[in-house]
């Protein structure tokens, strides 16, 4: 019996990193190092690890069908230089000195309680993967979902949010001598790809889905610097 598209809460989550892959294997052969992004502004200059997981426990017949899955993970933090209460402007000063101005959003609770000095930390988790399945276990479509966690009133400010995307494409076209592949969502609009990993596109066969997944997650959080403290308890 086909079943709905479910979106994949494996909550490793917040990231966009590969193309269209699974067939095409757009990142890398699965014995290429892991790709090493490097953020700018106000992240450290420690670099960040694309990893590539490997595909779990098959539920399809044929389980060598191809899986693709990258997360990446980013750590940002920074220290509250000045607020502005009246404009809402909060200025941000990065572990390698730049400096970052932000109008933060009425949304935003406790505003009030940030002050000069406070540490601000964001964790940044994306997840994209792409798995290849038999016809009849998933439906063509997209699904989509979100959640937010807020703070408290009278704390510091903090949020934690989560957006999940997953679409079905059905294989419409498959060449091996070109190695080129073609998939069709839900609407009928098709659309031609080149496969980076040509075994890939020997496992597959028209009609098959590709189911794309995508998790993107933030962690915000504010505190008090120690430092600060230790200054203020020694006075």
């Amino acid at each position: 019996m086909k079943k709905p598209l479910a979106i994949n809460t494996c909550l490793k989550t917040l990231a966009v990193f590969i193309s269209v892959a699974a067939l095409a294997a757009c990142s890398k052969s699965d014995d290429s190092e892991p790709t090493v992004v490097e953020q700018e502004l106000l992240v450290s200059e420690t670099p960040v690890e694309v990893v590539v997981d490997e595909r779990p426990e098959a539920e399809s017949a044929r389980d060598d069908m191809p899986y693709v899955s990258a997360t990446y993970d980013s750590i940002v933090t920074a220290t509250v230089k000045a607020v502005d209460y009246d404009t809402r402007v909060v200025t941000l000063l990065g572990e390698d000195g730049g400096e970052l101005s932000i109008v933060v959003s009425d949304d935003a609770r406790n505003l009030s309680e940030v002050v000069v000095g406070d540490v601000v930390t964001a964790e940044y988790v994306t997840t994209v993967s792409f798995e290849l399945v038999e016809a009849d276990e998933v439906e063509l479509g997209q699904v989509d979902a979100a959640a937010m966690v807020r703070a408290e009133e009278g704390q510091k400010p903090g949020v934690a949010m989560v957006e999940e995307s997953a679409e079905a494409f059905e294989v419409s076209a498959i060449n091996l001598e070109n190695n080129t592949f073609k998939l069709t969502d839900v609407d009928g609009v098709e659309q031609e790809y080149s496969a980076a990993n040509p075994e890939n596109l020997k496992k597959a066969k028209v009609g098959d889905r590709l189911i794309v997944s995508v998790s993107e997650a933030v962690a915000i959080d504010v505190t008090e610097n120690p430092a600060v403290e230790v200054m203020e308890a020694a006075e």
